[in-house]
């Protein structure tokens, strides 16, 4: 990681295991993800911090475990969780040394004095396009300024009748799987249900993929993709069982670290080596931008 990468560009997931070619699965179409990878670190031993998708972002953006940051759970509904006020985050510690900040799509941390984002718009979080025009939008808007950009997709999460591929999304082209050829994981029985369920969850994961490859070309036409440190994550594995919960060891996929043009093929991370390993990990490399000016 250079000086020469000022920006941040922080995409995240929700509920994805890592499933992508990079990460040796020959069936999923996830080129995007693998064409970033191809030119950065694949880190094969992230793991997540928790499996509750708020209280894993709040550790995230924080840096501190939820006994520390204080958000044990979900913020929506009933359940009211949220960071405590005198936590200092991401968003809070770039934008005080005059970065830009903005999220676009899901944030799911509270409260807003914590995560105080200064573009936080409307957007269908499942569409590469309106994703992509509103990331265009905010660096237009930021010119001179370096920047935190925080890029929420709500894909692969379960949505609709399974995982809302029923659904139409501006810019998003169709992949289909079929039944026979997706991978069932050993803690899955080998079932017809558990196949048309991950034939599902392989289309959602391949939309994905699509929002990252429209988020990119974004920040490529903007000019200033060599300045930016990028990560490509997830808060936490799929939703299917005895994958999201804490029983079985998870490894969310975290394609990440923009590298120099030179670095021509991939990087794989080794365990046991100085290399990101965990979610709090994010939080260090990118409080170590230096200040706007």
């Amino acid at each position: 990681m250079t000086s020469d990468h000022r920006n941040v560009l922080f995409i995240i997931a929700d509920d994805w295991s890592p499933l992508a070619r990079c990460y040796g699965n020959d069936v999923i179409r996830t080129p995007h993800v693998d064409a970033l990878a191809g030119r950065g670190v694949v880190f094969d031993y992230a793991f997540c911090t928790s499996p509750s998708c708020a209280v894993s972002r709040a550790c995230i953006m924080t840096g501190h475990h939820s006994h520390t940051h204080g958000q044990y759970g979900h913020c929506h509904g009933i359940h009211g969780f949220r960071t405590h006020p005198f936590i200092p985050s991401l968003p809070g510690i770039l934008r005080s040394r005059g970065y830009a900040t903005a999220c676009i799509g899901k944030k799911h941390v509270e409260p807003p004095s914590v995560y105080p984002f200064e573009y936080e718009p409307e957007v269908d979080a499942r569409s590469p396009d309106d994703m992509a025009a509103k990331v265009t939008r905010f660096l237009a808007n930021n010119r001179g300024r370096p920047f935190y950009l925080h890029v929420g997709s709500t894909y692969p999460h379960r949505a609709g009748a399974s995982f809302g591929n029923e659904r139409t999304h501006a810019g998003i082209t169709p992949t289909s799987y079929n039944a026979a050829e997706v991978v069932v994981p050993p803690f899955l029985p080998d079932l017809p249900e558990v196949r048309a369920d991950l034939v599902e969850y392989y289309e959602s994961v391949s939309r994905f993929d699509q929002v990252v490859g429209a988020v990119m070309a974004a920040l490529e036409a903007s000019g200033r993709a060599g300045e930016t440190l990028i990560f490509v994550t997830t808060d936490h594995a799929m939703p299917l069982s005895r994958r999201q919960g804490v029983r079985v060891r998870q490894r969310p996929p975290l394609p990440a670290d923009r590298l120099p043009p030179r670095a021509a093929q991939a990087r794989h991370a080794q365990p046991g080596a100085d290399e990101l390993d965990r979610f709090l990990s994010h939080h260090p490399p990118v409080v170590r931008r230096p200040p706007a000016g």
